[in-house]
This record gives C-alpha cells, sequence and structure tokens, in this order.
C-alpha cells in the first residue's frame, strides 16, 4: 500500500503502539540534541522517563548503526532503512533521516 503512514505500516509490521511511540520520540529527541546539545542530560533524563524499560541513550552524533542497536536493543523488529525512508518521506525528522540514510549507503552493517 503506497499512501500508508509510517504508524500504518508499523502497525501492519506488527510494531506495538508503546515501540512506535518510542521510535519517533528518539527521532525528535535526537534532532533536538543535535540543535540543543548543552541539553542532553536533559532530553536523555525525559527519554528515561517516558520509557523506563526502554534502553537507549541520545547523543548529537547518533549513527545509523547505533540507532539500529537501540531498535534491536528494545526488541523492535522493523526494517531501519525503510523505517526511516517512511519517515522521510513523509516530512518527519527529515535532516536526521536524511543523515542516516546516507551513512547507510556506506556502511556494511
Amino acid at each position: 500500500m503506497e499512501n500508508q503512514t509510517v504508524t500504518e505500516w508499523l502497525v501492519e509490521n506488527k510494531v506495538s503502539e508503546e515501540d512506535i511511540n518510542f521510535i519517533e520520540t528518539v527521532l525528535t529527541f535526537t534532532t533536538s540534541i543535535k540543535r540543543l546539545p548543552d541539553r542532553q542530560k536533559m532530553i536523555n533524563e525525559r527519554l528515561q522517563s517516558l520509557f523506563p524499560n526502554k534502553n537507549a541513550v541520545i547523543k548529537s552524533d547518533l549513527t545509523y548503526q547505533q540507532f539500529v542497536y537501540i531498535l534491536r536493543e528494545n526488541g523492535i523488529e522493523a526494517n531501519p532503512g525503510e523505517l526511516l525512508n517512511k519517515y522521510y518521506l513523509q516530512g518527519v525528522c527529515v535532516d536526521l533521516c536524511d543523515e542516516w540514510l546516507n551513512q547507510k549507503k556506506t556502511s556494511y552493517f
């Protein structure tokens, strides 16, 4: 289905609502830290309070490979490249998704 939103695609791929919220929070918080690196500690504390059962540390230089690791570490089974491409096409965290998709092209992960 070509006109699916990212959320619809994730639900179709059996990703839970909590995991969808977690993914979106990781993306938006990473984007925020890139613009406000002095807020890294506060943003990570907020992430932990929102998702106490998830493991992730957000930083301004988070890489595609680290994003993939975060997904796997938290049991989220979604194709990371396809996921980022869908967010990019939907206009969500475009700069970050573009950066990570370019890293994916040059990595052997």
